[in-house]
């Protein structure tokens, strides 16, 4: 039961949008020019925490614009950036994450191809664990059934940061596939810790697919 309320809280953070009013975010959280900074500066840990502060609201102010001008590289608008920081994977795909929601959100329109594309290639092939493990995660939101294979490898290598990376992104997933998968991964991951974490995703996955006004009715990415 634990287990499955753990998971049930980082799919919550992962895939929805609090509505926090605008009164409620600090002045400093999420917008362009705190993240600006933090980019400018080439401080990863301050870049990251202002990116996981906007996948926390709905803010619509200049957050999304900024981010869209990142995501393509729009070195015209933003000559100054270190943009070798900017395309380090593990930027980029929480930068991705963030363009993920907001399109399913109804908030942006995106190159869908290019985010997906990139998403997978940093889950399945990145040295960098902590964007492996967060691309892994865009890929549950992004809920392809093609992708389902990528994760139940990801799953098996049985290590930390990527394994429950996989299990829980398969639990966000709306297809049958995954379903299909987590029940599989029940009875062959070796570990009992991940055996367990796959049996609370698939669970889960059924709740999600039952509710009529949850995830799964959303805008689809694909």
């Amino acid at each position: 039961m634990g287990n499955i309320v753990l998971l049930k809280r980082v799919v919550a953070l992962v895939m929805t949008s609090l509505a926090l009013s605008l009164q409620t975010l600090a002045a400093e959280v999420g917008n362009a020019d705190t993240l600006l900074k933090a980019i400018s500066a080439q401080k990863l840990d301050a870049t990251i925490n202002v990116l996981n502060q906007v996948k926390q609201t709905r803010h619509r102010g200049d957050v999304l614009p900024l981010l869209l001008a990142l995501w393509d590289n729009d070195k015209k608008k933003y000559p100054d950036l270190p943009w070798s920081f900017v395309n380090l994977d593990v930027v980029r795909i929480n930068i991705a994450d963030i363009l993920v929601q907001a399109y399913r959100n109804g908030q942006v329109d995106v190159d869908r191809a290019s985010i997906h594309s990139f998403t997978k290639k940093v889950a399945a092939q990145s040295a960098d664990a902590q964007a492996r493990g967060a691309a892994l995660l865009v890929l549950g939101m992004v809920d392809d059934p093609r992708d389902v294979q990528l994760l139940r490898s990801a799953a098996l290598e049985e290590r930390e940061l990527v394994s429950p990376s996989a299990i829980v992104s398969l639990g966000m997933m709306c297809n049958a596939d995954a379903a299909k998968t987590l029940g599989s991964l029940i009875t062959t991951l070796k570990s009992k810790q991940f055996a367990e974490r796959a049996r609370d995703a698939r669970q889960l996955h059924l709740e999600m697919v039952k509710s009529k006004g949850g995830w799964c009715t959303q805008r689809p990415f694909v």
